[in-house]
């Protein structure tokens, strides 16, 4: 007796099984990295902005140096950057926010900005002027940013206080500068 033989295979059968199985994998594989690569490409985005976060901290601080060392100087505090500017306590791109497209100040330039609408094109801070400083709390907003600087997530402000903070959110930026409006129209209330 014979042994029994498997039927003898169809090649073409085992081509298009491997062939579909092939292109499963690299649809598998295809599906898979393009739903990784948003989010790799959100981790990269978000460390490169808390990257510049912190250079804005950096900047913010060094504006409210300059408005102490003017305040020091002088006892009268800075009610614009042009003056910052021009007692040359502070350079010109520590008033940008990395974060932002605002063009940088060309350091090689002869000139500074001759008005305040010229220095606006490379300032993203807002300086609160007019502020009798011996009459305010310490929670009371000196310089601040917009939350568009940095994803809507918040803004830095510098209270009168000298610290640097990160308000989170629009809505606690906007009670944040509320609070300040309040304090300054109490003051000048009392005042009259």
């Amino acid at each position: 007796m014979e042994p029994i033989q498997p039927p003898p295979k169809d090649a073409t059968n085992d081509k298009k099984f491997c062939t579909l199985r092939r292109v499963i994998g690299y649809f598998s594989l295809g599906l898979l990295v393009g739903s990784l690569l948003p989010i790799i490409f959100h981790f990269i985005g978000r460390s490169a902005e808390l990257e510049r976060r912190a250079l804005c901290l950096g900047n913010e601080s060094a504006v409210d140096k300059s408005i102490t060392m003017c305040v020091a100087e002088g006892g009268q505090p800075a009610y614009d950057f042009g003056q910052l500017i021009s007692e040359n306590t502070i350079a010109i791109d520590s008033l940008r926010c990395p974060s932002t497209d605002t063009p940088a100040w060309d350091s090689k330039a002869t000139s500074r900005p001759a008005t305040l609408e010229e220095l606006d094109t490379y300032c993203d801070y807002v300086l609160v002027g007019g502020l009798p400083l011996d009459d305010l709390a310490g929670e009371t907003i000196l310089v601040y940013e917009l939350p568009a600087n940095h994803w809507y997530e918040g803004s830095f402000v510098v209270r009168i206080d000298s610290s640097v903070v990160f308000v989170k959110g629009v809505e606690g930026f906007r009670a944040e500068l509320q609070k300040t409006q309040n304090t300054l129209a109490q003051l000048r209330r009392a005042k009259l």
